[in-house]
């Protein structure tokens, strides 16, 4: 049975049986697997991600966008399902650049109390394995700091908040999950955490950038990416496809996410 788990998760990787067979003879080899863990630990690298994000801003500066990134801090953990047959995690976050908490007075059959707005934040989905193995999707959900200091404090508004969680992740996905058996595992984020981003249009428009300029920065922010390294992987696989299945769908190595986030404000 696990044999055949294996096997369909593996034929869900959509690769080639040539890719299969190179992919394998590389991953025999000490020089490639060492590559391809000095090259996860770049891409993870704290000032690594600082410095490709400071690049990042630069570019779309000149593009005549403004951006900022999202970076999660993690706080808990929902677990349930997705469209029934799939498990699916919920990261709920925090982030300063998230709108805060808002309440007016309201009144419904002759009770008063308070009608919130809880801004938040979601970025798309991404893969991971649960802890037998089976893929599963993964949701982040960021709000405002005070947003979760109240959730903490009062149950009411905790439930709240994984309320308007999993109701944003229903409504922009079209997905169906199961409000109905929330799971809170002992665990303040699932996966790796990811930074997104918003963009906006720049109030100055695009800046104008001499063509040597603009290919020195380029290349400084393709050096900061570690793309040398990217294309000695490929050439050990000898497959730019294999190498992308590689780190994308097997390994879960995603470089940082420069995608616009999905945020309601």
């Amino acid at each position: 049975m696990e044999n055949s788990d294996s096997f369909e998760r593996f034929k869900d990787l959509d690769l080639s049986r040539d890719e299969i067979d190179r992919l394998g003879e590389a991953l025999k080899k000490d020089e490639f697997r060492k590559l391809l863990i000095d090259y996860v630990q770049e891409v993870q690298d704290p000032e690594n991600q600082k410095l490709y994000e400071k690049e990042i801003t630069q570019l779309e500066k000149e593009r005549g966008n403004d951006i900022q990134f999202l970076h999660p801090t993690p706080c808990y953990v929902i677990k349930t399902s997705l469209n029934g047959n799939k498990k699916c995690f919920i990261n709920i976050c925090g982030n300063d650049l998230v709108k805060k908490p808002s309440s007016t007075p309201s009144e419904k059959d002759g009770a008063r109390g308070l009608q919130w707005s809880l801004p938040h934040s979601l970025s798309p989905p991404s893969e991971d394995l649960d802890n037998k193995g089976d893929r599963c999707k993964v949701f982040d959900v960021l709000f405002h700091p005070d947003t979760l200091h109240l959730a903490h404090k009062n149950k009411t508004f905790r439930n709240m908040v994984n309320k308007t969680a999993c109701n944003a992740i229903e409504s922009n996905f079209d997905i169906k999950l199961d409000k109905n058996n929330l799971k809170f595992p002992k665990m303040k984020y699932k996966g790796v955490a990811r930074a997104s981003v918003i963009r906006k249009p720049s109030t100055e428009g695009p800046i104008e950038r001499s063509p040597k300029k603009r290919n020195f920065l380029i290349n400084f922010m393709l050096k900061q990416m570690n793309l040398d390294k990217v294309t000695r992987i490929q050439k050990r696989v000898k497959s730019l496809q294999t190498e992308k299945k590689v780190l994308m769908k097997i390994l879960f190595i995603q470089p940082p996410n420069i995608s616009s986030n999905i945020v309601v404000m």
